[in-house]
């Protein structure tokens, strides 16, 4: 098994970004006792953004595995 430290696609980036984007304020609004969100809006939008950042580990694992597979293919 290759072990290689690289960059991620700009599509898992920007993925990850939007996600932790949802999830952060929402965790905060949780914990901290925010008022502006319903408890059950304010899971739904949590778990909607862990979903992004989960789709996003899925293209950082997908988007290498297809160029890998593209470049070794007999022509």
């Amino acid at each position: 098994m290759k072990v290689r430290f690289q960059r991620p696609p700009k599509l898992c980036i920007l993925l990850y970004i939007v996600g932790f984007a949802i999830i952060v304020p929402t965790f905060v609004h949780q914990n901290f006792g925010g008022q502006i969100l319903s408890e059950q809006l304010n899971l739904q939008l949590f778990i909607g953004g862990a979903i992004i950042v989960a789709i996003g580990s899925v293209f950082n694992w997908l988007i290498p595995l297809w160029s890998q597979n593209k470049s070794s293919t007999p022509k």
